[in-house]
C-alpha cells in the first residue's frame, strides 16, 4: 500500500505537468504569401505550401479561424487593390494550420506587406 507522502508527491508532479503543459502555446507559423477576400466572409492566404482557408460564407468550408481580429484590413489600399472582382495583397501572418484540411486554425498576428514582396518570391504561385 503506498503511504500519503507518495501519493501527495505524485499528485503535486501530475498537477505541475499539466499546468506547465496547459501553458505552453501550439506551435504558431509564419506564413507570407497573397492574401485575398473575394467575397465580404471569404479570405484566404496562398503560400509555397498551400491555398489556406482562413475564413468562408456561412463557413461553408469548415470553421473559421480563430483570432480573425488579427488579420490585416482587406481594405487597406497601402498593401490590397482590386484585381476583377477580388481584393488581393501581400501579407505574412502567424498562425496555427492544419494541413490535411489546408486551413488556417487559428491567427496570432498578421500584417500587410509590399506587393514586391510576394513578387520577388520565386516560391509563390503566382494568383489568378
Amino acid at each position: 500500500m503506498l503511504n500519503r507522502q507518495a501519493v501527495r508527491g505524485f499528485l503535486a508532479g501530475a498537477i505541475s505537468t499539466v499546468l506547465l503543459l496547459s501553458c505552453v502555446d501550439s506551435h504558431a507559423e509564419r506564413r507570407c504569401g497573397y492574401y485575398s477576400s473575394s467575397a465580404p466572409d471569404d479570405l484566404l492566404l496562398m503560400d509555397k505550401d498551400d491555398s489556406w482557408k482562413i475564413k468562408s460564407p456561412k463557413q461553408q468550408d469548415g470553421r473559421d479561424a480563430l483570432g480573425l481580429g488579427h488579420l490585416p484590413a482587406v481594405n487597406d489600399p497601402r498593401y490590397m487593390f482590386w484585381h476583377v472582382d477580388t481584393q488581393v495583397g501581400c501579407a505574412c501572418l502567424n498562425v496555427e494550420t492544419h494541413a490535411k484540411t489546408s486551413t488556417i486554425t487559428k491567427v496570432y498576428s498578421g500584417s500587410g506587406v509590399s506587393w514586391k514582396q510576394c513578387e520577388a518570391d520565386r516560391a509563390l504561385p503566382k494568383p489568378d
